[in-house]
């Protein structure tokens, strides 16, 4: 479309008055460099709304009476998709930075949704800890996960916020 907008003004160097108000009007200059921006940018808040959409379908799994193999990475990876808000710099404090440390694990026999909770409360509780700190210090979430033996994963997740109180 653009190559065709450069052709009309390359043969047609004098148009109608008519035309020149338009592309005045409408900006044609500002529309012919921003619009492979826009189009970028419009790629892009469709490729996240596709993540964020499999990411709810992967965390609101419901679940059944027995217990299901489950990827802990990718209800990981899910929660942080929908936390991935929080972690951004605000007025009050810097980026919050995440460190993954993912360790090779196979498929967990669990309930997916009642897990993926509980990523949500300890995610979002670590994202508090460290929005109520008021050192202006970056907040760093570190998430490691690794096989402990054969019938065990371990699943950490630290920050550097203050910490708890004795009497907490």
């Amino acid at each position: 479309m653009l190559n065709h907008l450069r052709l009309y003004q390359q043969h047609y160097p004098n148009p109608a008055r008519e035309i020149i108000d338009n592309a005045t009007e409408i900006d044609v200059k500002f529309i012919a460099t921003d619009l492979l921006k826009m189009i970028s940018s419009m790629n892009i808040g469709t490729e996240r709304i596709q993540q964020i959409s499999k990411s709810l379908r992967i965390f609101s799994r419901s679940d059944k009476s027995s217990k299901t193999p489950f990827n802990i990475h990718e209800g990981i990876d899910s929660t942080l998709l929908i936390l991935k808000h929080r972690l951004n710099a605000t007025k009050k404090r810097p980026e919050i930075k995440l460190i993954q440390e993912y360790g090779e694990l196979p498929l967990v026999e669990c309930y997916p949704g009642q897990l993926n909770q509980v990523f949500m409360n300890l995610l979002a509780n670590a994202i508090d800890a460290l929005e109520e700190d008021n050192n202006q210090r970056q907040g760093i979430i570190r998430i490691r996960t690794e096989v402990i033996d054969d019938n065990w994963v371990a699943i950490k997740i630290a920050n550097n916020g203050p910490g708890m109180t004795q009497e907490v």
